[in-house]
């Protein structure tokens, strides 16, 4: 929604997700000197407030046009769209007591409330125009990259994503696990114990971490994932422990912190092979796939969950965000950070997508 006032020409103009929705005869601006408020009526008024969730508001010191409304309205405004930019509170700030102002003036919103500490997570823009997600039909679709040093890791390993899953069919005999990464196989073709790491979601929504073969030696979280909507899940490993999150919060630990390092392909949606058979396809929606070198701390998880990242960030061993969408060629499975071990640092770790029925979100 937006409202733009434009006291030159005595109009008040009414935007309702990026379109026209009226507007009327009016020049009044009644500046002052209170404090503003997000949320409810007015400083000293203790009524009015809204209920629901809100994003991305932003106050301009002039009258934009209906053209620039339409243009920004479904995305997080570009870094060098400042002219005129008085305040912007994009709310992806995810943990703490104030809403980081992103223009040039850094009026940050102190969080007067300690229900909104309380951040609510939601997928970063898989909905809004130029940003996707990849959904996956649980059956044969799947992302591969060959093995890559920088994908094995010492005693330290975070792995987090965007999921959206659904039920796979209960006659399906692969129907158990939803994998969402990973790296190397269970057993190859001459039966040798191969087993890798890797991150996926069972039959019943728990967050499930390869430490072994076996079933007995996938760790289990203790919190669930509901078929249907969008959650953040990550899993860490270091020296103690291993530790499962959801949507920001401690979803389970366990004692066993095992890296199984290998020298075999990683696998997006689905497991690597078992006695040579591909298992474990995720089904499902999957975005923001990303896996750090170093273990994520609670903080560190909870901020940056619902935000995209930039290249260059510190620990990030490869990231992707699945945005890279060309209406005319379709998907391009570029990662946005990760550069192959002994290569040039500006390449990436690129993914290749196998059944390009993958469709964007």
């Amino acid at each position: 929604v937006a409202v733009a006032v434009d006291a030159l020409n005595n109009t008040v103009a009414f935007y309702i997700n990026g379109q026209p929705a009226g507007s009327v005869e009016s020049n009044v601006i009644n500046n002052t000197a209170t404090p503003l408020v997000i949320g409810r009526k007015g400083p000293t008024v203790d009524g009015g407030y809204f209920k629901g969730v809100m994003d991305e508001v932003r106050v301009w010191d002039h009258a934009r046009t209906a053209a620039q409304i339409g243009q920004f309205a479904n995305i997080q405004l570009p870094a060098a769209t400042t002219d005129g930019l008085i305040a912007y509170w994009n709310c992806n700030d995810g943990l703490g007591w104030e809403a980081g102002d992103r223009s040039v003036n850094g009026l940050d919103a102190a969080l007067m409330s300690p229900d909104l500490t309380d951040w609510t997570y939601g997928p970063m823009a898989p909905f809004r125009t130029g940003m996707y997600a990849l959904e996956f039909d649980g059956v044969d679709d799947y992302l591969q990259l060959p093995h890559d040093a920088n994908l094995n890791f010492v005693n330290r390993l975070t792995i987090e994503a965007w999921v959206c899953p659904e039920a796979k069919d209960s006659a399906d005999p692969d129907e158990f696990m939803r994998t969402i990464v990973m790296k190397g196989d269970n057993l190859d073709d001459g039966g040798t114990v191969l087993t890798g790491y890797g991150l996926a979601l069972d039959r019943n929504g728990y967050l499930r971490f390869w430490t072994g073969p076996t079933p007995a030696e996938l760790l289990q979280s203790s919190g669930q994932v509901a078929d249907g909507e969008w959650h953040h899940v990550a899993v860490v490993v270091d020296g103690t422990g291993t530790f499962f999150y959801i949507d920001g919060q401690p979803a389970g630990t366990s004692a066993v912190h095992v890296l199984n390092n290998n020298t075999e392909k990683l696998y997006i949606g689905r497991q690597g092979t078992s006695a040579g058979t591909a298992r474990g396809h995720y089904k499902g929606i999957l975005d923001e796939l990303r896996i750090w070198d170093d273990a994520r701390t609670p903080d560190e998880i909870a901020q940056m969950a619902g935000r995209q990242l930039f290249h260059g960030v510190g620990g990030l061993a490869a990231y992707w965000s699945f945005n890279h969408y060309d209406p005319e060629n379709g998907l391009v499975a570029q990662a946005d950070a990760g550069a192959p071990a002994g290569g040039d640092p500006d390449a990436r770790l690129e993914a290749v997508l196998t059944k390009m029925d993958l469709a964007p979100h």
